[in-house]
């Protein structure tokens, strides 16, 4: 299995609260073990201690001489905010494409799903969560990830006279790995947007997903051409 002990039963709990929506945010670290550790001294709650995954057709190839072997990979996870967990993974020990378990796929994708072959996505820029208060979640995940404020906004920067919010951005040492956080604020004309999440959401979670491209233009115009094939 790519995720040992995964277990059907939490997973319909979510979606049966939530809806469908994000329950993990994997970042790559060096040392999951270490790393797990440090984060339980400060505070963390574990949901998965440090697992070793290992590419099952390792051992069928084993007995056939066939292909070299993948290797393995590590994970763990925490709890971040709601029912959403920080996701530890370390794959220095793995050598295949993208995980262990899964399977290449290489037919060759039609010309009409991808007329150049890239839509221009290159990584994850930044994953928002919403929160029912800031402050605490902000210091509780600091204390627990050593991430710094990145950057910081109140009302006054990006609500209007309707709604507002008040938010957080965290990031790593290299600033490469951004958590925004959201609170909802009050005793607006119209509900915040984020308190309508929170209740809608039945508790925090994932707001949005912001992708990185060099050219929004392009990426926009490669997904809309196969929009009638499962496209955006």
């Amino acid at each position: 299995k790519p995720f040992p002990g995964l277990d059907t039963g939490p997973a319909a709990a979510f979606f049966r609260k939530h809806g469908l929506g994000v329950r993990a945010i994997a970042i790559e670290v060096a040392n999951v073990q270490q790393c797990w550790e440090t984060m339980l001294k400060e505070g963390g709650v574990s949901i998965k201690e440090p697992t070793i995954v290992m590419h099952q057709a390792d051992t069928e190839n084993a007995t056939s001489n066939k292909a070299r072997p993948n290797g393995f990979a590590k994970y763990a996870e925490v709890a971040l905010y709601g029912d959403v967990v920080l996701r530890l993974v370390e794959t220095d020990g793995f050598q295949g494409a993208f995980w262990p378990n899964f399977q290449d796929v290489n037919e060759p994708i039609p010309e009409l799903l991808a007329p150049s072959g890239d839509y221009g996505l290159h990584r994850f820029d930044h994953v928002v969560g919403n929160l029912f208060d800031l402050t605490a979640g902000r210091e509780r995940i600091r204390k627990m990830t050593g991430f710094h404020d990145f950057a910081e906004f109140v009302a006054e920067d990006v609500g209007t006279v309707d709604s507002g919010l008040n938010s957080v951005v965290l990031a790593n040492n290299n600033e490469m790995v951004l958590l925004p956080l959201n609170e909802p604020t009050y005793g607006t004309k119209r509900k915040s947007q984020i308190q309508t999440y929170l209740e809608q959401n039945n508790g925090e979670g994932v707001q949005h997903l912001a992708l990185f491209s060099n050219d929004i233009f392009l990426t926009l115009r490669s997904m809309r051409a196969v929009q009638a094939v499962g496209g955006f």
